[in-house]
Formats: structure tokens, sequence, C-alpha cells
């Protein structure tokens, strides 16, 4: 009796633990529970460059966000946010130092693939002007649990494997 009440005040305990760590008192730290599948962090890999993304959404301004390459400093806004929740398409313009870069992409389950245009003038472009290939991801949806995750992966670069984690029987 006294090993299942310690198993299930352990369990209490790790539960409180967890809503704590996610709940996010910040205002300026998105998250998914704010309804928006667009707030939070995101990786993008744009052409040959990799990014960290931040994305807020504001009750009164719409979105804002910043952008800058993965580890480094500088960090440039995020402006001029088109989020059409019907279709996924999401459009946004990074203010560079003398550049501009638009991205339209679309999101599904946490997941952004889409096109970009890096220019000088600020004026969004027409759709056509859009040659530069993104893709990216976001925790803040994809890592809502931890398991199961799957990954399909080529080893030796011929041989395709898939690699599972999953919970064992007890649930861990």
């Amino acid at each position: 009796m006294s090993r299942s009440f310690l198993s299930l005040a352990s369990l209490v305990v790790l539960s409180v633990t967890l809503v704590a760590c996610t709940s996010h008192e910040d205002p300026e730290e998105a998250s998914f529970e704010d309804g928006s599948p667009i707030s939070g962090t995101w990786y993008l890999a744009a052409d040959r460059d990799r990014f960290e993304m931040k994305i807020v959404a504001s009750a009164s301004s719409g979105y804002h966000g910043t952008i800058r390459r993965e580890g480094e400093g500088d960090i440039d806004d995020l402006t001029d946010f088109s989020w059409d929740e019907n279709s996924q398409w999401l459009e946004f313009r990074e203010e560079g130092l003398g550049f501009n870069r638009w991205y339209r992409v679309r999101i599904v389950h946490g997941v952004a693939a889409g096109r970009f245009v890096h220019q000088v003038s600020p004026i969004k472009p027409p759709l056509a002007a859009y040659t530069l290939h993104v893709t990216g991801w976001s925790p803040t949806y994809l890592d809502l649990d931890d398991v199961p995750r799957v990954w399909r992966v080529t080893l030796n670069g011929n041989r395709d494997a898939t690699i599972r984690i999953d919970r064992d029987a007890s649930g861990v």
C-alpha cells in the first residue's frame, strides 16, 4: 500500500513539475498553447543557411518575430506577417541590414516548406520571384510529447533503415 502511495505521489509531483515547466508567464515567450500554429520557435534551412526564428502572437498587433543564423548573435526583425489559416500559408518579411527576405511557407503539423526571395527592396515581390527553397520545423509543435519518434535514415549512402524510439510497456 505504501509503495503504491509513493508511486502515485511521485506521479503527482512529476505532473505538477511538468505543468510548471511548460507554463509561459513571459508574454514574449511564444508557444503553441496560445492557439496559433505559427507561434513559437522555428528552425529553418533556407538555401544553404540555417536559422532560428521566433514568432509571437499579439492580440493587438497580429504577429511579430525575430530571426538569426544558428549560433550567431545578429538578430533581424520579422514583419509584414500574413497567415491564412484555411490554406495554412504564412508570409512574412525579414528586415536585414541592407537587404530584405520575403518568405512564403506552408505549415502543416509543425513542419514548414516553401520559397523565399532575397532582395534589396522592402516591397513584396510577385510569387514568381520566390525561387529559393526553405524548409523548417517547430519544436513548439512537434515536441508536445517526447515519443514516439520515427526517422527514416540512409546508412553508408545505400542502405535504408528506420529508427523508432518509443515508450516501453510501463509507459516510460
